[in-house]
């Protein structure tokens, strides 16, 4: 059994149907077997998906090439390049783009977002899309779940920044649900 539970959903379904694109990690991705999400109502457009990846090692039978909206494939031009063979197949299920020569510029991607009319963007993970998102200053809040339960296996972060000078936030918000503890931060100006 996981750490999470039924009010950790309904907060995680919430901010799916109050954002427009969701950046997730390929590995994340592959290891949660993503789907691209649903609308939140039938009138709704859903979420863009963005999968940021610099190797395009993604399962081409994956639930979200075949889903409501064909999500982004981030990469950079040097991975773009090497797999031209697999971007062709996977072209007809998603919209594969590069941002940067080796690896995957997440100010350039985020900027591209924003010009394509993004203005709520949800990262789901993995820890080390987050990480960049964190050292690169692209973070504006962090909602943080606190479970009241401890899970098995070795203990995981969800962050790494590694020699970057310490992020300082500023609890916004927090409520409680079953003992889930549910923390809204803003990440002070940089």
């Amino acid at each position: 059994m996981g750490v999470s539970g039924p009010p950790d959903r309904k907060v995680f379904e919430f901010l799916r149907a109050n954002c427009d694109t969701i950046l997730v990690g390929a590995s994340t991705a592959r290891i949660e077997k993503y789907s691209t999400p649903k609308p939140s109502t039938p009138e709704a457009k859903p979420p863009l998906l963005v999968v940021v990846t610099n190797s395009l090692d993604l399962d081409e039978r994956a639930e979200f090439f075949d889903q409501h909206r064909p999500p982004l494939i981030a990469t950079s031009t040097r991975t773009a390049q090497a797999n031209k063979a697999t971007i062709e197949r996977i072209s007809e299920h998603a919209n594969v783009m590069a941002f940067g020569d080796t690896s995957v510029e997440l100010s350039e991607l985020l900027a591209h977002l924003r010009t394509q009319g993004a203005t709520t963007l949800l990262c789901e993970g993995g820890s080390r899309l987050f990480s960049e998102l964190l050292k690169e200053k692209l973070v504006d809040e962090l909602c943080l779940t606190i479970s009241p339960r401890i899970g098995n296996g070795s203990p995981t972060g969800f962050a790494d920044i590694g020699d970057a000078a310490p992020i300082e936030m500023t609890l916004a918000s927090f409520f409680e649900v079953d003992n889930y503890l549910f923390c809204r931060y803003l990440i002070n100006e940089h």
